[in-house]
């Protein structure tokens, strides 16, 4: 039972990683890259979602970065 427990959580972490919310599916997709963060940004002209795709340790990762949408 902890097995399965363990492998649906490893699951559902992994499926869930780069998904847009439900409001931004269909936006632009850009992939953008600062200083070694990747980012997947989904954008309509208005509203802006961004999601890290790569690991980051905590003590590195605290900024907000403002990155040009321009294509």
């Amino acid at each position: 039972m902890r097995a399965l427990a363990i492998l649906l959580s490893a699951l559902l972490a992994v499926t869930g990683c780069d998904s847009p919310h439900p409001r931004t599916k269909g936006f632009d997709v850009k992939m953008v890259s600062v200083e070694g963060s990747d980012f997947t940004v989904r954008s309509n002209g208005e509203v802006v979602e961004a999601i890290r795709t790569n690991y980051a340790p905590a003590e590195i990762s605290g900024g907000f970065y403002c990155v040009p949408l321009s294509p």
